[in-house]
């Protein structure tokens, strides 16, 4: 196989590297975490002091929480978010954030590959829930329909109020009437998408769980005190979709997957070394 990469053992052994000075390594909240290795966690190349900042607070979050049941909500092969004993096949998941008070936080914690900064008082927990087409279709109809019906009512404002003609005869009744017209469209805009956006949640919630609260695997977090990050509308969660399941971060973790201490070391995710030397032969 001409086009593959390889890669020198100076390049293996660095991205390969434990760092074992880590406060985390070794521990259970470094498992929580589920980095790639430890070159890709940020939490390493914090100061130690740091560190054990860090540890302290993933493990009164690990109080809370279990990987147990966070696990159950992305391995699914049925979609969470539907409602009855008929749930549409998993294809997708929903990605959306709990917290929780904390008495102790200051949680300024460098995550993954990028360094996220959160400063509060409370515990930040990512969630990823099995979904299925129809479920993301209902939310993506409820975040853009509504949006877009708003826009087409002020657009056809804007073109009615500065066109010449109406603006003329609206002008000579009263100056402030064009502006007054204009602000007409607008407020019909809003209670256009107000209404579909109602309606669309009531149509929804006949089929599926429109707010996060009623998965009963999540209401289990929200009965601990938990509560979802951002704001509901028309008593819809407000979720992200994404086609692939997120593979590293809190909340990640598949049992079997990358947390064995004889498990095969691999050059960027990639292959395993023996690989090429399987190659060779």
């Amino acid at each position: 196989m001409e086009n593959e990469i390889k890669y020198s053992e100076e390049i293996e052994k660095v991205v390969n590297q434990k760092n074992t000075e880590c406060a985390l390594y070794g521990t259970r909240e470094c498992r929580f975490v589920n980095a790639e290795s430890c070159s890709e966690c940020s939490i390493g190349s914090l100061a130690p002091e740091k560190q054990v900042k860090t540890r302290e607070a993933l493990g009164r979050l690990l109080e809370n929480v279990s990987e147990k049941e966070l696990e159950r909500l992305y391995t699914s092969d049925k979609c969470l978010l539907c409602k009855g004993g008929e749930k549409g096949e998993a294809s997708c998941f929903a990605l959306f954030d709990l917290a929780k008070r904390d008495e102790k936080g200051d949680w300024t914690i460098g995550l993954g590959k990028k360094r996220i900064g959160m400063k509060a008082a409370d515990m930040v927990l990512p969630l990823q829930v099995s979904a299925c087409k129809k479920c993301r279709r209902a939310h993506r109809l409820f975040d853009c329909l509504p949006a877009v019906v708003n826009g087409v009512i002020a657009a056809a404002g804007l073109l009615l109020t500065t066109d010449p003609a109406f603006h003329k005869k609206a002008y000579d009744v009263a100056a402030w009437l064009p502006a007054a017209v204009m602000a007409g469209f607008v407020i019909v805009g809003c209670i256009a998408a107000a209404i579909i956006r109602k309606a669309i949640a009531s149509s929804a919630a006949k089929r599926m769980h429109i707010d996060a609260g009623d998965i009963p695997e999540v209401a289990e977090l929200i009965s601990r005190g938990f509560y979802e990050v951002a704001e509901k509308k028309s008593g819809m969660s407000h979720m992200v979709f994404a086609n692939t399941r997120r593979e590293h971060g809190v909340g990640s973790l598949v049992t079997g997957e990358g947390d064995g201490e004889d498990e095969k070391p691999e050059i960027c995710g990639i292959w395993p070394a023996e690989h090429f030397e399987k190659e060779k032969e």
